[in-house]
Protein backbone atom coordinates (compact mmCIF):
# COMPACT_ATOMS: atom_id res chain seq x y z
CA UNK A 1 0.00 0.00 0.00
CA UNK A 2 1.36 3.52 -0.64
CA UNK A 3 0.16 5.91 1.80
CA UNK A 4 0.03 9.26 1.63
CA UNK A 5 0.77 10.68 5.57
CA UNK A 6 -0.02 14.40 6.09
CA UNK A 7 2.79 15.39 8.01
CA UNK A 8 2.35 19.21 8.21
CA UNK A 9 1.58 18.86 11.85
CA UNK A 10 5.66 18.31 12.51
CA UNK A 11 6.40 21.44 10.90
CA UNK A 12 7.87 24.53 13.40
CA UNK A 13 7.44 24.13 16.61
CA UNK A 14 6.05 20.36 17.25
CA UNK A 15 2.82 19.46 20.13
CA UNK A 16 1.29 16.25 20.66
CA UNK A 17 0.03 16.17 16.97
CA UNK A 18 2.86 16.87 15.56
CA UNK A 19 4.75 14.22 17.99
CA UNK A 20 1.86 11.55 16.87
CA UNK A 21 2.17 12.23 13.10
CA UNK A 22 6.18 11.41 13.80
CA UNK A 23 5.52 8.31 15.33
CA UNK A 24 3.34 7.10 12.02
CA UNK A 25 6.15 8.03 10.04
CA UNK A 26 8.57 6.49 11.80
CA UNK A 27 5.87 3.07 12.40
CA UNK A 28 5.47 3.45 8.94
CA UNK A 29 8.74 3.15 7.41
CA UNK A 30 9.59 -0.32 8.99
CA UNK A 31 6.13 -1.97 8.55
CA UNK A 32 5.80 -4.47 6.06
CA UNK A 33 3.97 -3.86 2.77
CA UNK A 34 3.65 -0.05 3.72
CA UNK A 35 5.21 2.49 1.51
CA UNK A 36 4.55 5.78 3.18
CA UNK A 37 5.07 9.13 1.06
CA UNK A 38 5.41 12.01 3.27
CA UNK A 39 3.44 14.91 2.29
CA UNK A 40 3.85 18.30 3.61
CA UNK A 41 5.59 21.81 3.03
CA UNK A 42 9.17 21.52 3.40
CA UNK A 43 10.76 23.77 6.15
CA UNK A 44 7.71 25.49 6.89
CA UNK A 45 6.38 26.39 10.09
CA UNK A 46 2.89 26.01 11.40
CA UNK A 47 0.58 27.69 9.42
CA UNK A 48 -1.76 30.09 9.72
CA UNK A 49 -5.69 28.91 8.96
CA UNK A 50 -6.22 30.47 5.42
CA UNK A 51 -3.13 28.88 4.52
CA UNK A 52 -3.68 26.03 5.76
CA UNK A 53 -6.91 25.93 3.87
CA UNK A 54 -5.74 26.31 0.95
CA UNK A 55 -2.54 23.90 1.09
CA UNK A 56 -5.33 21.18 1.61
CA UNK A 57 -7.21 21.29 -1.34
CA UNK A 58 -3.67 20.66 -3.22
CA UNK A 59 -3.26 17.25 -1.33
CA UNK A 60 -5.38 15.52 -4.19
CA UNK A 61 -3.14 16.51 -6.53
CA UNK A 62 -0.44 15.59 -4.84
CA UNK A 63 -2.38 12.32 -4.04
CA UNK A 64 -2.75 11.85 -7.83
CA UNK A 65 1.26 12.28 -8.82
CA UNK A 66 2.38 9.65 -6.61
CA UNK A 67 -0.56 7.31 -6.83
CA UNK A 68 -1.59 7.07 -3.25
CA UNK A 69 -4.02 4.43 -2.09
CA UNK A 70 -4.55 6.22 0.69
CA UNK A 71 -4.72 9.72 2.74
CA UNK A 72 -3.92 9.67 5.89
CA UNK A 73 -4.53 13.19 7.83
CA UNK A 74 -3.27 12.56 11.64
CA UNK A 75 -3.91 16.20 12.55
CA UNK A 76 -5.99 18.40 9.99
CA UNK A 77 -8.87 18.22 7.50
CA UNK A 78 -8.86 16.39 4.34
CA UNK A 79 -9.35 18.18 1.61
CA UNK A 80 -12.91 18.82 -0.51
CA UNK A 81 -11.94 16.98 -3.56
CA UNK A 82 -10.46 14.35 -4.88
CA UNK A 83 -10.86 10.33 -5.40
CA UNK A 84 -8.29 8.67 -3.34
CA UNK A 85 -9.55 6.88 0.35
CA UNK A 86 -9.22 9.08 3.26
CA UNK A 87 -8.24 7.53 7.22
CA UNK A 88 -8.45 10.73 9.67
CA UNK A 89 -7.17 11.30 13.13
CA UNK A 90 -9.55 13.27 15.63
CA UNK A 91 -7.64 13.66 18.92
CA UNK A 92 -10.50 15.19 20.54
CA UNK A 93 -13.63 17.52 19.67
CA UNK A 94 -13.39 19.64 22.74
CA UNK A 95 -14.67 22.63 20.18
CA UNK A 96 -17.56 21.46 19.16
CA UNK A 97 -18.46 20.91 23.06
CA UNK A 98 -18.01 24.70 23.89
CA UNK A 99 -17.22 27.06 21.33
CA UNK A 100 -15.82 29.47 23.73
CA UNK A 101 -12.32 27.88 23.46
CA UNK A 102 -11.64 29.83 20.10
CA UNK A 103 -12.56 33.47 19.64
CA UNK A 104 -14.91 34.11 17.16
CA UNK A 105 -13.17 34.05 13.64
CA UNK A 106 -11.37 31.79 10.91
CA UNK A 107 -9.49 29.79 12.92
CA UNK A 108 -12.97 28.75 14.80
CA UNK A 109 -14.80 28.28 11.70
CA UNK A 110 -12.00 25.46 10.69
CA UNK A 111 -12.20 23.95 14.02
CA UNK A 112 -15.75 24.04 14.31
CA UNK A 113 -17.45 24.03 11.32
CA UNK A 114 -14.97 21.89 8.78
CA UNK A 115 -15.02 19.18 11.08
CA UNK A 116 -18.66 18.23 9.66
CA UNK A 117 -17.09 17.92 6.41
CA UNK A 118 -14.49 15.32 8.04
CA UNK A 119 -17.19 13.08 9.24
CA UNK A 120 -19.16 13.20 6.13
CA UNK A 121 -15.88 12.53 3.49
CA UNK A 122 -13.58 10.30 5.06
CA UNK A 123 -13.49 6.49 4.96
CA UNK A 124 -12.36 5.73 8.38
CA UNK A 125 -12.09 7.87 11.80
CA UNK A 126 -9.10 7.38 13.91
CA UNK A 127 -9.32 8.13 17.98
CA UNK A 128 -6.94 7.48 20.30
CA UNK A 129 -9.44 6.80 23.26
CA UNK A 130 -13.14 5.49 23.40
CA UNK A 131 -14.24 8.86 25.24
CA UNK A 132 -13.79 10.81 21.98
CA UNK A 133 -15.10 8.09 19.72
CA UNK A 134 -18.27 8.08 21.41
CA UNK A 135 -18.14 11.87 21.41
CA UNK A 136 -17.85 11.86 17.47
CA UNK A 137 -20.65 9.42 17.14
CA UNK A 138 -23.21 11.74 19.56
CA UNK A 139 -21.82 14.47 17.29
CA UNK A 140 -21.80 12.76 14.14
CA UNK A 141 -24.93 9.68 14.33
CA UNK A 142 -25.13 9.94 10.51
CA UNK A 143 -21.51 9.67 9.44
CA UNK A 144 -20.54 6.90 6.86
CA UNK A 145 -17.06 6.53 8.56
CA UNK A 146 -16.31 3.57 10.47
CA UNK A 147 -14.49 4.69 13.86
CA UNK A 148 -11.58 2.93 15.41
CA UNK A 149 -10.55 3.56 18.90
CA UNK A 150 -6.26 2.97 18.38
CA UNK A 151 -4.12 4.39 21.53
CA UNK A 152 -0.91 4.95 21.09
CA UNK A 153 2.57 5.41 22.77
CA UNK A 154 4.87 8.30 24.06
CA UNK A 155 7.77 8.89 21.28
CA UNK A 156 11.10 6.85 22.38
CA UNK A 157 12.84 10.13 23.41
CA UNK A 158 10.81 10.01 26.23
CA UNK A 159 12.55 8.29 28.79
CA UNK A 160 14.56 9.04 32.16
CA UNK A 161 17.17 11.98 31.39
CA UNK A 162 20.61 11.68 33.40
CA UNK A 163 21.57 13.83 36.00
CA UNK A 164 23.31 16.07 33.95
CA UNK A 165 20.82 16.52 31.30
CA UNK A 166 18.17 17.07 34.34
CA UNK A 167 20.81 20.07 36.49
CA UNK A 168 21.49 21.51 32.64
CA UNK A 169 17.61 22.27 32.03
CA UNK A 170 17.57 23.75 35.94
CA UNK A 171 20.57 25.95 35.58
CA UNK A 172 19.24 26.79 31.94
CA UNK A 173 15.75 27.58 33.05
CA UNK A 174 16.86 29.03 36.53
CA UNK A 175 14.53 26.09 37.85
CA UNK A 176 14.50 25.61 41.66
CA UNK A 177 15.86 22.12 42.97
CA UNK A 178 12.61 20.31 43.86
CA UNK A 179 9.43 21.64 41.34
CA UNK A 180 5.98 20.45 40.12
CA UNK A 181 5.86 20.44 36.43
CA UNK A 182 2.18 21.51 34.40
CA UNK A 183 2.63 20.91 30.63
CA UNK A 184 0.24 22.13 27.60
CA UNK A 185 -1.15 24.92 26.05
CA UNK A 186 -1.27 27.95 29.10
CA UNK A 187 -5.62 28.36 28.07
CA UNK A 188 -8.67 28.26 30.58
CA UNK A 189 -9.89 25.07 29.34
CA UNK A 190 -7.14 23.06 30.65
CA UNK A 191 -7.94 24.69 34.35
CA UNK A 192 -4.53 26.04 35.24
CA UNK A 193 -6.48 28.23 37.18
CA UNK A 194 -7.56 25.14 39.66
CA UNK A 195 -4.02 24.36 39.74
CA UNK A 196 -2.75 28.31 40.40
CA UNK A 197 -5.70 28.32 43.23
CA UNK A 198 -4.38 25.28 44.80
CA UNK A 199 -1.04 26.29 44.63
CA UNK A 200 -1.70 29.30 46.52
CA UNK A 201 -2.83 27.02 49.19
CA UNK A 202 -0.07 24.80 49.75
CA UNK A 203 3.57 26.49 52.42
CA UNK A 204 6.20 27.45 50.33
CA UNK A 205 8.30 24.84 51.62
CA UNK A 206 6.60 21.86 50.37
CA UNK A 207 6.14 23.36 46.79
CA UNK A 208 8.61 26.25 46.23
CA UNK A 209 8.45 26.12 42.24
CA UNK A 210 5.35 25.52 39.78
CA UNK A 211 6.46 25.45 36.13
CA UNK A 212 4.46 25.60 33.25
CA UNK A 213 5.30 25.00 30.62
CA UNK A 214 3.00 25.30 26.76
CA UNK A 215 2.58 27.72 24.08
CA UNK A 216 1.14 30.53 24.64
CA UNK A 217 -3.14 31.06 23.59
CA UNK A 218 -5.32 33.90 23.97
CA UNK A 219 -5.88 33.51 27.57
CA UNK A 220 -2.19 33.31 28.54
CA UNK A 221 -2.17 36.84 29.65
CA UNK A 222 -5.22 36.56 31.49
CA UNK A 223 -4.01 33.36 33.25
CA UNK A 224 -1.12 35.42 33.93
CA UNK A 225 -3.00 38.44 36.04
CA UNK A 226 -4.74 35.64 37.98
CA UNK A 227 -1.90 34.85 39.03
CA UNK A 228 -0.56 37.85 40.03
CA UNK A 229 -3.93 38.45 42.02
CA UNK A 230 -2.65 35.27 44.14
CA UNK A 231 0.33 36.58 45.16
CA UNK A 232 2.37 33.79 43.77
CA UNK A 233 5.22 35.92 42.56
CA UNK A 234 8.19 33.71 41.69
CA UNK A 235 6.78 30.12 42.76
CA UNK A 236 5.28 30.14 38.75
CA UNK A 237 7.90 29.79 36.33
CA UNK A 238 6.02 30.47 32.97
CA UNK A 239 8.55 28.69 30.07
CA UNK A 240 6.48 28.83 26.75
CA UNK A 241 7.47 26.38 24.42
CA UNK A 242 10.37 24.22 25.21
CA UNK A 243 12.21 22.26 22.64
CA UNK A 244 11.42 18.06 23.30
CA UNK A 245 14.95 17.35 25.05
CA UNK A 246 14.63 19.80 27.44
CA UNK A 247 10.94 18.62 27.86
CA UNK A 248 12.55 15.33 28.33
CA UNK A 249 14.61 16.73 31.32
CA UNK A 250 11.55 18.58 32.51
CA UNK A 251 9.61 15.50 33.04
CA UNK A 252 12.38 13.52 34.24
CA UNK A 253 13.75 15.72 37.20
CA UNK A 254 9.99 16.82 38.19
CA UNK A 255 8.61 15.85 41.52
CA UNK A 256 4.92 15.62 39.97
CA UNK A 257 2.93 16.07 36.58
CA UNK A 258 -0.45 18.21 37.15
CA UNK A 259 -2.17 17.78 34.77
CA UNK A 260 -6.11 19.51 34.47
CA UNK A 261 -7.32 19.25 31.51
CA UNK A 262 -11.20 18.43 31.80
CA UNK A 263 -11.88 18.22 28.29
CA UNK A 264 -8.54 15.76 27.49
CA UNK A 265 -9.48 13.82 24.00
CA UNK A 266 -6.44 11.76 25.19
CA UNK A 267 -3.85 13.25 27.37
CA UNK A 268 -0.74 12.31 25.69
CA UNK A 269 1.44 14.63 28.10
CA UNK A 270 0.67 12.27 31.03
CA UNK A 271 2.16 8.98 29.15
CA UNK A 272 5.16 10.77 28.27
CA UNK A 273 5.86 11.99 31.75
CA UNK A 274 4.73 8.02 33.08
CA UNK A 275 7.68 7.37 30.34
CA UNK A 276 10.33 9.58 31.84
CA UNK A 277 9.17 8.89 35.51
CA UNK A 278 7.15 11.43 36.52
CA UNK A 279 3.87 10.72 38.87
CA UNK A 280 1.23 11.82 37.83
CA UNK A 281 -1.58 13.76 39.21
CA UNK A 282 -4.94 14.60 37.16
CA UNK A 283 -8.47 14.99 36.56
CA UNK A 284 -10.70 12.05 37.06
CA UNK A 285 -12.46 12.76 33.62
CA UNK A 286 -13.17 13.02 30.24
CA UNK A 287 -10.45 10.56 28.70
CA UNK A 288 -7.48 10.73 31.32
CA UNK A 289 -8.83 7.74 33.47
CA UNK A 290 -9.09 5.27 30.18
CA UNK A 291 -5.35 6.60 29.14
CA UNK A 292 -4.05 6.53 32.94
CA UNK A 293 -5.47 3.10 33.31
CA UNK A 294 -4.74 3.25 37.04
CA UNK A 295 -1.08 4.13 36.69
CA UNK A 296 -1.95 7.91 38.20
CA UNK A 297 -3.44 9.95 40.93
CA UNK A 298 -6.70 10.89 40.25
CA UNK A 299 -8.73 13.77 41.57
CA UNK A 300 -12.56 12.76 41.88
CA UNK A 301 -14.64 15.56 41.19
CA UNK A 302 -15.64 18.24 42.95
CA UNK A 303 -13.19 19.78 41.49
CA UNK A 304 -12.11 22.13 44.16
CA UNK A 305 -9.07 24.12 45.24
CA UNK A 306 -9.37 23.04 48.47
CA UNK A 307 -9.45 19.45 47.29
CA UNK A 308 -6.59 19.32 44.97
CA UNK A 309 -4.28 21.24 47.32
CA UNK A 310 -5.07 18.53 49.78
CA UNK A 311 -4.43 15.44 47.47
CA UNK A 312 -1.07 17.66 46.01
CA UNK A 313 0.23 18.03 49.38
CA UNK A 314 -0.54 14.32 50.44
CA UNK A 315 2.05 13.22 47.16
CA UNK A 316 4.18 15.66 47.72
CA UNK A 317 4.89 14.29 52.01
CA UNK A 318 4.48 10.93 51.17
CA UNK A 319 7.66 9.96 48.82
CA UNK A 320 6.45 6.31 48.85
CA UNK A 321 3.45 6.84 46.91
CA UNK A 322 5.47 8.69 44.33
CA UNK A 323 7.47 6.14 44.22
CA UNK A 324 4.65 3.52 43.72
CA UNK A 325 3.35 5.61 40.65
CA UNK A 326 6.35 6.36 39.39
CA UNK A 327 6.50 2.48 38.78
CA UNK A 328 2.80 1.92 37.47
CA UNK A 329 3.75 4.69 35.22
CA UNK A 330 6.54 2.68 33.32
CA UNK A 331 3.98 -0.71 33.26
CA UNK A 332 1.49 1.12 31.55
CA UNK A 333 3.73 2.94 28.73
CA UNK A 334 5.49 -0.50 28.39
CA UNK A 335 1.95 -2.04 27.93
CA UNK A 336 1.86 0.69 24.59
CA UNK A 337 4.22 0.18 21.57
CA UNK A 338 4.26 1.85 18.06
CA UNK A 339 4.73 -1.54 16.37
CA UNK A 340 1.33 -2.74 17.78
CA UNK A 341 -0.50 0.85 16.83
CA UNK A 342 0.90 0.28 13.58
CA UNK A 343 -0.83 -2.93 13.26
CA UNK A 344 -4.08 -1.83 14.23
CA UNK A 345 -4.04 1.26 12.05
CA UNK A 346 -3.05 -1.01 9.04
CA UNK A 347 -5.76 -2.79 9.47
CA UNK A 348 -7.97 0.14 9.29
CA UNK A 349 -6.14 1.06 6.10
CA UNK A 350 -6.90 -2.62 4.94
CA UNK A 351 -10.86 -2.55 5.61
CA UNK A 352 -10.92 1.08 3.97
CA UNK A 353 -9.58 -0.87 0.74
CA UNK A 354 -11.94 -3.45 0.93
CA UNK A 355 -15.24 -2.12 1.88
CA UNK A 356 -14.65 0.66 -0.77
CA UNK A 357 -17.05 3.23 1.38
CA UNK A 358 -18.56 5.69 -1.56
CA UNK A 359 -18.17 8.94 -0.01
CA UNK A 360 -21.49 10.73 -0.43
CA UNK A 361 -22.46 13.65 -2.30
CA UNK A 362 -24.65 15.29 -0.35
CA UNK A 363 -24.23 18.62 0.96
CA UNK A 364 -22.28 18.62 4.53
CA UNK A 365 -23.98 19.71 7.68
CA UNK A 366 -22.80 23.27 7.85
CA UNK A 367 -24.10 24.21 4.98
CA UNK A 368 -27.60 23.34 6.14
CA UNK A 369 -27.30 24.92 9.08
CA UNK A 370 -25.88 21.66 11.43
CA UNK A 371 -23.31 23.52 12.88
CA UNK A 372 -22.77 27.26 13.52
CA UNK A 373 -19.39 28.69 12.60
Amino acid sequence: MRIGLDMQAARGEVTGLGRYALGLRAAMRTAAGIECVELGLTGAAHLRTPARMLREQFLPLRMRRHGLDILHLPAFAPPLWGAARRVCTLHDLNILDDARILAPGLSRFYWRTWLPHLAARADAIITPSGHTALRFRRHFPHARASVHVIAYPPGAEFQTASPEECRRVQVKYRLAKAFCLGVGALEERKDWLLVLAALARLPHELCPQLVLAGPEREQTQALMKHMQTLQLGERVRRLSYVPLADLVALYSCARLLLFPDRNAGYGLPVLEAMACGAPVLSLACAALPETCAGAAALLEPPFTPARLAQRWAELLQLPQQRIGLRRKGWERVSRLSWPATMAQVIAVYESVLREGIQRPKTQPAWAAGGVSP
